[in-house]
């Protein structure tokens, strides 16, 4: 959702029209899941997708008229394969598309949005109104709601909304349409970007930040101390980078129950440090992985049974790490880590745009 909120800011800035679609509904098979987006100048996909194929070349011929008219339309778009279509869908069943205005006036709304990111919560909502009136005025009719108070947007949107808000289906985890007080009410979980905390700084480590980066996760990467790492001409943007010291990392480093795990550091001993460590964390992070053999794994996870960790809770620890692809060169390792990741990330219905 951070990249769609810049490359909206991006444009906005520039003074385009936009049109914002997104899967509100899917019956049957299909390539994406509801809450899948994508952002349009009704001539070409900007940011994101839908699905691909005929379903978003319809969402382009669509939204052109949302972006010149202003007001939302929902259409129903049938995946089916069709004679002589080289792009036919052939997976099955239907999929309802909002699409939605993204106009100049919206800047501040986006920006704003933009800024809340990182701080929103697993509980955080995007309400829009579709009532057609509410798209005539500047600001989109849209606010948010951070899990136990709106936060900010349409005025008018909020002061409607304020006396009914604990009313209102909050706890969905896809997005939903509503209707309340004859109104119809878009309402979608907006959740926080992925979480990934990388500790090692070898080659590993760099293609895992490289590829965790492309995923759009927040990461934290955790150097060995004194340990400088080759950037091989890759930019660490917005990652955070610390030092690694025992000492330090319960007071610095934030891990919670949605983040995901990685020791690929040079040191089977700092290795059994920091799995120390996370064993002890409460709640667990969602995934744990550790670099090494069965037998490293064996005898870090003997000395952490004889300081009071039990096995079972050992077992979750992935380890070896990575998904059985026979890897072999780092690049290769951290595509099987990362995949690993997503598998747990979709088998545990960790949902996030």
């Amino acid at each position: 959702m951070q990249e769609l909120a810049v490359e909206v800011i991006s444009h906005l800035r520039k003074g385009q029209r936009l049109c914002l679609a997104t899967i509100v509904k899917k019956t049957g098979s299909g390539p994406r899941e509801a809450g899948a987006k994508c952002l349009t100048d009704g001539s070409n996909i900007l940011v994101g997708s839908v699905g691909g194929g005929l379903m978003e070349a319809q969402v382009l011929v669509s939204s052109k008229d949302v972006i010149v008219n202003g007001i939302p339309h929902i259409f129903t778009y049938t995946l089916d394969s069709h004679p002589g279509e080289k792009q036919g869908m052939i997976c099955g069943g239907n999929v309802d598309i909002l699409l939605e205005p993204v106009f100049p006036g919206h800047l501040s709304f986006w920006e704003r949005f933009h800024q809340e990111c990182k701080g929103l919560n697993r509980d955080s909502r995007m309400i829009t109104s579709l009532k057609k009136d509410d798209w005539k005025n500047e600001e989109p009719p849209k606010v948010l709601w951070g899990g136990n108070n709106l936060l900010f947007g349409s005025k008018g949107l909020r002061d409607r909304l304020v006396p009914h808000i604990h009313w209102l289906p909050l706890k969905e985890t896809l997005p939903i349409i509503t209707s309340y007080e004859m109104e119809e009410l878009l309402i979608e979980p907006i959740k926080p970007a992925d979480r990934i905390v990388i500790f090692g700084s070898g080659h590993i480590a760099r293609y895992l930040t490289m590829f965790a980066k492309i995923l759009q996760m927040d990461i934290t990467l955790v150097r060995e101390r004194k340990q400088e790492m080759d950037l091989m001409g890759y930019s660490l943007g917005d990652v955070e980078v610390m030092d690694f010291d025992p000492r330090d990392l319960l007071e610095h480093i934030k891990i919670d129950e949605d983040t995901f795990v990685v020791i690929v550091t040079s040191s089977h001993v700092t290795d059994a440090e920091i799995l120390a460590w996370i064993m002890n964390i409460n709640p667990r992070p969602k995934y744990v992985g550790m670099i090494g053999s069965k037998r490293k794994r064996e005898l870090i996870f003997r000395s952490l049974e004889e300081q009071g960790i039990q096995r079972r809770e050992l077992e979750r620890v992935h380890c070896p790490i990575g998904l059985a692809i026979s890897a072999k060169t780092p690049q290769e390792i951290a595509v099987s880590i990362i995949a690993e990741i997503i598998k747990v990330k979709h088998e545990s219905n960790y949902i996030t745009h």
